[in-house]
């Protein structure tokens, strides 16, 4: 498996590949780890079992330093990883969320003529730099990436359409795949929190649409009393977030909370009000899910893979994004209807059963298993 990054770094994809590997290691098959390296990591290491191995996957740029680095580095990873295939001697290459990570186990897959599932995670349209519409190495790759997969998978129907009506039509070998959660991360109630709040969580990105929260929540504050506004999670749009924070004079009343482990994270829907994911655009939305397990009325946007699990009126709301002020009305109506909407959200989350999922990918690899 290679997905773009992993532990210890935190985020949606990481987890998804997280929870396969738990399920693949129950069923005895034998998992390795191939990912990005980032700084103060190890080049390889074992951990919980599981075997990871770091690259660093540069690829080309304009730079002449970035340049030279590629060049350099380029004969040496992709060397080390024809090592890794040959000692382990995988059936199947998974990608998850395309990156560098992508280019390099694209050639691999080509020379030792291992069949490549490639598994995206809504990358193209969540990528803080739009790196997929502003360069031409990453979109060729992406493409070539896509033709050459055996299989495609994506996070949501969503996602999936978005790849073939902008990149390759790849529906005659493609389905998308729901994420899922570990409900027995939320079985176990934590030591409450006292305050009423309203709880948000993901990286701090332009994307998640937090400054859309914040600005919601300024204006519906008359109405909400003493309710705080709770936001975990760490990222670049930190210090914008803050500056928003102190110019509506919401100090006291909403926290940056910083970067969340798995128990923080669960805690702290268990104790909230309701859950809110503002996102501009959400390829899947794991956190909805993780609201609804802990048992949590949802206030969502209707911008991508999130309207296929989540109906209005039902587990939540969904609000339009691109339009403000529907946040704020949702707030506002969250306010009298959560205590309804959050009823039966426990059992319906359990559909989404991370053997259920993981069984739908084993039955794909399956399929490349005796060619």
């Amino acid at each position: 498996m290679i997905p773009s990054a992993y532990f210890p770094s935190l985020g949606g994809v990481e987890e998804v590949v997280r929870q396969l590997v738990r399920v693949y290691q129950k069923k005895d098959i034998a998992v390795q780890i191939v990912t990005s390296r980032s700084v103060n990591t190890k080049r390889r290491e074992v951990w919980n079992g599981l075997t990871i191995n770091r690259f660093h996957f540069y690829l080309p740029a304009r730079r002449v330093f970035n340049l030279i680095r590629f060049f350099i580095y380029f004969p040496l990873e992709v060397f080390r990883l024809l090592l890794i295939v040959r000692f382990f001697k995988p059936t199947v290459i998974n990608v998850h969320c395309a990156s560098g990570n992508l280019f390099y186990a694209t050639i691999v897959s080509k020379i030792c003529k291992i069949p490549l599932v490639l598994s995206s995670h809504g990358e193209t349209v969540m990528d803080a730099h739009k790196i997929y519409q502003t360069s031409a190495f990453m979109k060729r790759s992406l493409i070539t990436g896509l033709n050459h997969a055996s299989f495609v998978t994506a996070c949501s129907k969503a996602t999936l359409d978005e790849l073939i009506q902008n990149y390759l039509d790849v529906s005659a070998k493609s389905t998308f795949i729901h994420n899922g959660i570990d409900q027995n991360e939320f079985k176990q109630i934590k030591e409450p929190i006292a305050d009423r709040y309203i709880f948000a969580t993901g990286r701090l990105s332009y994307n998640k649409g937090f400054d859309l929260l914040i600005h919601s929540f300024s204006k519906t504050i008359e109405q909400l009393s003493d309710i705080k506004l709770l936001i975990g999670g760490s990222g670049e749009e930190l210090e914008n977030l803050n500056q928003l924070i102190k110019e509506n004079c919401l100090m006291d009343r909403v926290v940056l909370l910083g970067r969340l482990n798995r128990e923080e994270v669960v805690r702290y829907m268990q104790s909230s009000m309701f859950v809110v994911m503002p996102s501009r655009y959400e390829p899947f939305g794991i956190v909805a899910l993780e609201a609804m397990a802990a048992g949590k009325a949802i206030l969502a946007t209707n911008q991508g893979g999130t309207t296929e699990f989540i109906h209005d009126g039902e587990q939540g709301l969904l609000v339009n994004p691109n339009h403000p002020e529907e946040l704020s009305l949702g707030i506002t109506k969250m306010l009298n209807e959560y205590k309804m909407l959050e009823q039966g959200n426990k059992e319906y989350s359990e559909q989404f059963n991370w053997n259920k999922i993981a069984g739908t990918y084993i039955d794909i690899y399956n399929c490349f298993k005796f060619n």
